[in-house]
């Protein structure tokens, strides 16, 4: 009789679908003839798996050119608006509908292979990416993590809402308060021990790139005078910063982090301060993705982070407002404190 256990076979992952777009395989470290993926691609597939309500509706694409897989996917009149614009910071992943599926689209160079890349590099930039590899790595499950609570939000039906009976400025301040909740709700949803330490307080270019964005569409309307492309702008502005800010808050409230914010300088007194303790005391009553969202709940907290939001960028002397009952609306610039 053996004095062992028989050895039984490991059972792989459940794993998603995938897609490679604009991709050399090469830089990848994939043969191009099979396109059997990398461990890490398959680690991001399990990741996505495990998360899904529904995992044969996902899939996950990586791609080496991001604005254009993301435009293909949107509707037609959306394609041109779309850009890889984040403010102070840059397009990680992107979590998206396309039909009854959801595709997770992932930027190739967090899956290039370290040796195959840095060959097809200068010296001294293929050095630096070399010592940056186990980095990248944790930044590659790190941000499909964060995606996988956007599926799994989309495949529960809490990451849509229906704002279209409200007036115009009214909708786009319930619009932008919608992304940034489902945005927070997916950082709550990453764990501390996949954060690094900068990720609980306010980045130092944030703020000071939200400034400029702000004074960079003033001085381009002073050009075009399109009062739609200066509101646009403005509120794009708003957007990338307040997604930030939110990011920080959800950190925080994963992290237990209790004492008062550290950021401090003009730029936070001015652009954010007055908000922020506001700011963090809403979000913080959104449940974490695994947990259920509550329609009215969420409607509620919706409006309350609109009306915070249309006094924020009064503040920041813009008004988005909604005149003749609902019927029209005007952008205006009230004061030039900030831009200057």
């Amino acid at each position: 009789m053996p004095d062992t256990e028989p050895q039984t076979e490991l059972e792989a992952p459940p794993m998603v679908a995938y897609v490679f777009e604009s991709v050399n395989p090469v830089l990848l470290g994939i043969d191009p003839e099979t396109w059997i993926p990398t461990l890490e691609v398959n680690v991001a597939r399990a990741i996505l798996a495990l998360a899904a309500v529904d995992m044969a509706k996902v899939v996950l694409v990586v791609s080496g050119d991001m604005v254009t897989s993301i435009r293909e996917r949107l509707p037609e009149h959306q394609r041109d608006a779309f850009s890889d614009e984040r403010g102070a910071g840059t397009l990680g992943g992107k979590t998206m509908c396309v039909g009854d599926e959801v595709h997770v689209l992932m930027p190739f160079w967090l899956y290039a292979e370290t040796e195959a890349a840095a060959a097809m590099m200068p010296e001294d930039e293929a050095e630096e990416f070399r010592a940056g590899a186990g980095a990248r790595i944790a930044l590659a499950r790190r941000t499909v993590v964060h995606e996988a609570q956007h599926v799994l939000m989309t495949q529960k039906g809490e990451a849509g809402f229906d704002i279209t009976d409200s007036a115009r400025a009214r909708r786009d301040f319930l619009f932008l308060a919608h992304d940034v909740i489902d945005e927070y709700r997916a950082e709550l949803g990453v764990a501390a021990d996949l954060r690094a330490a900068f990720e609980y307080e306010v980045a130092a270019e944030t703020l000071p790139a939200f400034r400029e964005g702000l004074r960079r569409e003033v001085t381009a309307y002073e050009r075009h005078r399109n009062v739609e492309t200066l509101m646009y702008g403005v509120l794009a502005q708003a957007q990338h910063a307040w997604k930030a800010l939110a990011n920080v808050a959800a950190a925080r409230r994963v992290g237990a982090v209790y004492e008062q914010i550290s950021a401090s300088g003009t730029d936070w007194s001015r652009l954010a301060a007055p908000y922020w303790a506001r700011f963090e005391a809403l979000l913080s009553s959104a449940p974490a993705p695994a947990e259920h969202f509550e329609p009215e709940a969420q409607r509620q907290l919706m409006a309350s982070v609109a009306d915070l939001f249309d006094e924020w960028i009064q503040e920041l002397g813009f008004l988005w407002r909604d005149i003749d009952g609902g019927r029209n609306a005007e952008f205006l610039i009230t004061s030039r404190h900030i831009v200057g």
